[in-house]
């Protein structure tokens, strides 16, 4: 992986590590749909523990995009929960924002398939 995409992949980790951290300190527990984004959130921030150990550790690839899925996934998880609670817009963005960053880390470990 080129140096500029190795940046532009930590800058994302980053962002989303903040930004899913923030959810989960600023969403308040009181409804069932507020309750249902934590618990994605959650899930999110433990995929993103994994992917960030597997990439300290030297993991081979297929764990470091096993570990990226796993992070998308949690948070398309998050995104069709909150499209149908009541949320307000900053919180909606937030998550779309995750989705976004998500998809791009992910990019990065996508392994081509031999043509």
């Amino acid at each position: 992986m080129p140096h500029q995409d190795l940046e532009r992949t930590a800058k994302s980790i980053a962002d989303l590590d903040a930004l899913v951290s923030g959810l989960l300190a600023s969403v308040p527990a009181r409804k069932p749909g507020q309750r249902q984004l934590l618990a994605d959130c959650a899930a999110a921030d433990r995929s993103l523990q994994v992917l960030r150990m597997a990439i300290s550790m030297n993991r081979p690839m297929h764990e470091m995009t096993q570990a990226a899925h796993e992070l998308l996934g949690a948070l398309r998880l998050a995104n069709a929960h909150i499209a149908t609670a009541r949320a307000d817009l900053a919180t909606r963005q937030a998550v779309q924002l995750c989705v976004c960053l998500a998809l791009q880390v992910g990019a990065q470990f996508t392994v081509a398939a031999p043509a």
